[in-house]
């Protein structure tokens, strides 16, 4: 464990947590509603962990010296904690407890309350090749990345982002989003072609970028 020193101590102390807990909390929710938990895909947690645990324990362990944030190489306090989450998440997953143990729905075939042909289909392989796991982080870290900056580039309109939190929670059907975020379904239909503008316009932008 390394002491942390007065000038890191004094970044983090005047760091804007007001803006950046809700945004590391957002995004320690999606990292853990896209696992499975015990046998169940987005199920609850070993322990029932929640999103603002895994937030407080990162913001812990950067204060304890737990993990080193050397503000010369990572100005960015906020980019760092993310890496810390993912590697909280990661170490949650690969636990004892969740690698061992599996829920009782999952064991009735039922996971997140719909029914499976085979269960053993549903549940991921516990021992994946190395090479699956690179290509199944590549594509998370890519899928996440792209998600995350979509998402800021539409904060300009709350009441979009709104909608993309509640499909995120998992909400489908447009009445379903519409009462979740408090507006008429017909609002929504109008917020939902704007989402569709924006994300053709972020696509066109970031496809010109990568050539």
């Amino acid at each position: 464990m390394a002491d942390i020193s007065d000038e890191v101590l004094a970044l983090v102390e005047n760091h804007p947590w007001e803006e950046t807990i809700p945004k590391l909390t957002y995004y320690a929710l999606k990292k853990i509603k896209r696992r499975y938990w015990l046998g169940v895909f987005g199920g609850p947690t070993p322990a029932a962990t929640e999103a603002e645990d895994i937030v407080m324990k990162c913001i812990k362990k950067v204060l304890d010296g737990q993990r080193c944030w050397e503000p010369e190489k990572c100005p960015d306090l906020y980019r760092f904690l993310l890496g810390v989450i993912d590697s909280e998440v990661s170490h949650l997953v690969e636990s004892w407890e969740n690698r061992y143990f599996l829920r009782e729905e999952a064991l009735a075939g039922d996971c997140n309350g719909e029914e499976t042909k085979d269960f053993w289909q549903a549940v991921p392989d516990r021992n994946p090749t190395i090479e699956t796991k690179l290509i199944n982080q590549e594509i998370e870290e890519k899928s996440e990345t792209f998600f995350q900056e979509f998402y800021e580039s539409v904060q300009d309109s709350p009441k979009l982002q709104m909608v993309l939190d509640s499909i995120f929670e998992g909400h489908i059907k447009r009445a379903d989003i519409a009462e979740n975020i408090g507006i008429t379904v017909k609002e929504f239909d109008n917020l939902k072609k704007q989402l569709r503008r924006r994300l053709q316009l972020f696509q066109g932008k970031n496809s010109g970028e990568n050539q």
